[in-house]
């Protein structure tokens, strides 16, 4: 088992895909290079990579149905020359803990995977990441490799909770409301390229709580745009809007028998929808800010000179079920008693309310207090309130668009989608035939498709291939013959160094053929119809 790669191990920067600059043009079609960054250099450390072990890649959406909108987290996963084959030649080069540890080698690392494309001489990015799992293999008789997973920017999605950074997002668009909510969190990825939103919510994040991580708020702008969200292969953040796939009508990328290794395309009663749920959520906003929208539970000890901090959700007083606020008021002690404070918890002590102070933030959807106790003995909070427009999701309507005869046929096949952030019923409804016309009628239906690299052709569109990409593909076997777009990406490199590829796949298919009229955008013609939602 020894390195792949001839590339000397350096210091000096490789440059970006969009530049093409790089190391030497490798001789190899499917030449790759691998570079963490060390104390703000990136550093190549493909000499050191162990091809036997597979190079693994995996991004984008997970499946291929309306309701896969959101990607999850990225992965890269690699193995490293642990033994003395590597450059250092030392046991435990890659081993974290190791006495012989790589300098500047560990967690955390920002990484990138990058693949030569000889046809048209440059380097093209496929992931960018951080090193996440550094799994050396035990034992000094055993093989000597130390595993590496690296995750996309999406794992920072995943594990921050939004804060009263971002705000009330009121009359806002799907990339007004992805921008505010990057903006807030502490690490931004690559680059961000939103679309233009297709609607203003006249509230957005109002019930998302204090612990909601910002890609389910992501998934929930998502829904309500129906457009997807995802990182792209040279770690930009890329939201769509609804008009995004719509409008791509070209192939990028025509896929034949030839090309083919492989397609999943199973036939099922599935694949037909002949019923078609579109739930919305007009909000019910009170006319004055008196309804408390968030009153404290239990008593909170406060020590003498002490500041504690922490965040709320606003709960209907009544149900008791998540809600959202606006035009919340200051507390008002003197008027009414938004909040006391007392020497015993039950109460029956002495009242020390004017030693406390609360600093409120409060945002659509909750608030954080600052409470600082400014006398002399421990006491306790015993009642905190919050009253203001309470924004409540009791107005919902679910717009249907059904088939009777594929019903009759085939038994319902049902599709619900809700779009949470979704005000308008017409926008529903209109989403609900869309969806009836475009997947009523059965054809054959390619979930994946599996292609080598093993031609020069193959190669570069492997590497220009991206989520969003427009696929055609024509198999003779399963008779699939249609335009479908990528979803999600399996690139892998094997032993012998070819790459290959795996596409998640979802249907182009278009009732209308994608000849659409976007009011103040598109010049209208006799054949264009106005864009369905």
């Amino acid at each position: 088992m020894s390195p792949l790669g001839t590339d000397p191990l350096g210091t000096t920067p490789l440059g970006d895909s969009s530049s093409g600059s790089g190391p030497a043009p490798p001789t190899l079609s499917a030449q790759f290079s691998i570079e963490v960054e060390i104390v703000g250099v990136f550093v190549d450390i493909t000499q050191d990579v162990l091809i036997p072990t597979e190079i693994h890649i995996q991004t984008g959406l997970s499946g291929g149905t309306p309701k896969d909108l959101v990607a999850p987290t990225g992965t890269g996963a690699f193995g490293m020359a642990n033994g003395e084959s590597n450059s250092a030649g030392l046991r435990g080069y890659y081993s974290p803990f190791n006495v012989n540890k790589r300098a500047g080698w560990g967690f955390g690392l920002r990484c990138r995977i990058r693949f030569y494309d000889p046809a048209v001489a440059r380097w093209i990015t496929r992931l960018v990441g951080k090193i996440d799992v550094i799994d050396p293999i035990s034992g000094i008789h055993n093989e000597r490799i130390a595993m590496v997973t690296i995750v996309d920017w999406m794992d920072v999605a995943a594990q921050w909770s939004l804060t009263t950074d971002v705000g009330e997002q009121v009359g806002k668009r799907s990339d007004e409301i992805y921008a505010a909510i990057v903006a807030a969190m502490p690490e931004q990825p690559e680059a961000t390229n939103f679309d233009g939103g297709t609607s203003a919510y006249p509230w957005a994040l109002t019930q998302a709580g204090v612990n909601q991580v910002a890609l389910a708020a992501f998934g929930d702008v998502a829904a309500s745009e129906q457009g997807s969200i995802y990182i792209a292969a040279d770690g930009t953040l890329r939201g769509e809007s609804r008009h995004t796939r719509l409008l791509h009508t070209t192939p990028d990328w025509v896929l034949t028998d030839a090309d083919i290794s492989e397609v999943e395309a199973p036939s099922a009663r599935a694949d037909i929808v002949n019923a078609v749920y579109v739930t919305v959520h007009p909000k019910v906003v009170d006319e004055a800010p008196t309804t408390v929208v968030y009153a404290m539970a239990d008593p909170i000890l406060v020590q003498a000179g002490e500041t504690k901090t922490f965040q709320a959700t606003y709960r209907d007083p009544v149900t008791g079920d998540a809600i959202g606020a606006t035009d919340v008021q200051p507390q008002d002690i003197a008027t009414y008693m938004d909040y006391s404070a007392n020497s015993v918890q039950d109460g029956t002590g002495t009242d020390v309310t004017a030693d406390f102070t609360i600093i409120v933030t409060a945002v659509a959807s909750n608030a954080e207090f600052a409470v600082t106790n400014g006398g002399a003995s421990s006491s306790y909070l015993r009642t905190n309130k919050l009253r203001g427009r309470a924004i409540k999701d009791h107005g919902t309507l679910t717009a249907s668009a059904l088939d009777a005869p594929s019903i009759a046929a085939n038994g319902i096949r049902p599709l619900r989608i809700d779009m949470p952030f979704e005000a308008s019923f017409e926008v529903g409804q209109a989403a609900a035939d869309y969806y009836l016309a475009k997947y009523l009628t059965s054809i054959a239906n390619a979930r994946t498709v599996m292609v080598h690299g093993t031609t020069s052709d193959r190669l570069t569109h492997i590497l220009a291939t991206d989520v969003s990409s427009r696929l055609q593909i024509v198999e003779t076997m399963t008779g699939v013959a249609n335009d479908y777009f990528v979803n999600g990406i399996t690139l892998t490199v094997d032993a012998d160094r070819w790459v290959s590829a795996t596409y998640v796949l979802t249907p182009a298919t278009d009732p209308f053929g994608g000849n659409y009229f976007i009011l103040g955008t598109s010049a209208l013609d006799s054949a264009a119809v106005l864009i369905p939602f």
